[in-house]
């Protein structure tokens, strides 16, 4: 039972004679069950009995190997390393002979535990617990629908600069802004819903007024010029920025059009009344704070810095006039 992932049904016979000898003993006689095996399995301080359920116990007992093979060093780690893991992350290794019934705990294992990052080549970036109590994907999940791919681990992501992290291009090209369910024969306005123009993905980000007046208040806290389009903003748009700096400008970046995005997506499905520059603004200036723990250590407080600085501006400037939600 510690080593090999018992079969259902022979749990099942298991507590089938647990359970008549726990009600008749050894007596001949058949005797009434006077309550459920699975209540009686509960603990004992939800005033149960506190029988071990084995289905449970199977599995604790092989976690323990697992926790071992991971956190200790010894002849056999070593073995079964070479044999079954090699450079190949825990969480991504498939189902081999023996070695299968280790596996089958894998995921009860896995949840229950968190990772030491160490090199990060062990530890996968969104569906591995190693920051905080919950998986990357279960904290942001919107970013982790668009991630692409999504078993990458901490050392492929922090392997480049900016971090290898494919949702930032991905996050433009499946948009489904009204010209591209108008490619799918929907019929509805094409209107953007900030203006009067055609909806695009280069309008509703760049070209639309409300776009670009959100920019203006990017080129104010950034010093920077606008980005054109979404192949400039992620192409040649920071060129001569030291790394860090191109990390953390597109961290704001992508927080704008998210926030843009989000925004449009109000007045569209909620139907809202309107939405005001100020809004996506601040609305960017909270995203890019709740992003700014997925940057390496040393960037973290850079950007907390420039989303403070961001709402600022955005603050003072439109303190000196009065504006008209769109």
């Amino acid at each position: 039972m510690s080593f090999f992932d018992v079969p259902k049904g022979v749990i099942q016979k298991l507590d089938y004679f647990r359970s008549r000898f726990f009600w008749q003993g050894d007596e001949h006689k058949k005797k009434y069950r006077l309550a459920k095996w699975s209540i009686l399995s509960q603990p004992k301080d939800q005033g149960s009995l506190g029988i071990h359920e084995l289905g449970t116990k199977n599995i604790a007992l092989l976690s323990k190997w697992l926790y071992k093979l991971l956190t200790s060093e010894g002849t056999w780690q070593q073995l079964i390393r070479n044999k079954y893991l090699g450079s190949t992350p825990l969480s991504q290794v498939e189902w081999r002979h023996f070695w299968s019934g280790l596996l089958k705990a894998k995921q009860d294992f896995l949840r229950f535990g968190s990772f030491k990052v160490k090199d990060g080549s062990q530890v996968r970036f969104w569906e591995d617990i190693w920051l905080g109590s919950t998986p990357l994907r279960a904290q942001y999940p919107y970013l982790y629908n668009i991630a692409r791919p999504k078993n990458i681990t901490i050392a492929e992501v922090l392997s480049s600069s900016p971090p290898n992290l494919s949702w930032r291009r991905d996050l433009v090209g499946v948009l489904l802004t009204k010209d591209n369910l108008t490619k799918r024969n929907w019929q509805g306005n094409k209107s953007c819903a900030f203006c009067h123009n055609d909806e695009t993905i280069e309008h509703i980000f760049f070209e639309c007024r409300f776009a670009r007046t959100v920019w203006d208040f990017f080129q104010c806290a950034s010093n920077l010029t606008k980005p054109n389009n979404a192949p400039h903003m992620f192409g040649s748009w920071l060129q001569g920025l030291p790394s860090t700096w191109q990390r953390i400008v597109l961290l704001g970046a992508a927080a704008l059009c998210w926030s843009i995005w989000l925004c449009r997506n109000d007045l569209v499905f909620e139907k809202k009344n309107g939405c005001s520059p100020l809004q996506v603004i601040f609305a960017a200036v909270h995203w890019v704070r709740s992003w700014a723990i997925l940057q390496r250590a040393d960037s973290q407080d850079m950007a907390m810095e420039a989303s403070r600085l961001l709402a600022q501006v955005a603050t003072d400037i439109f303190s000196w006039d009065t504006w008209v939600a769109v």
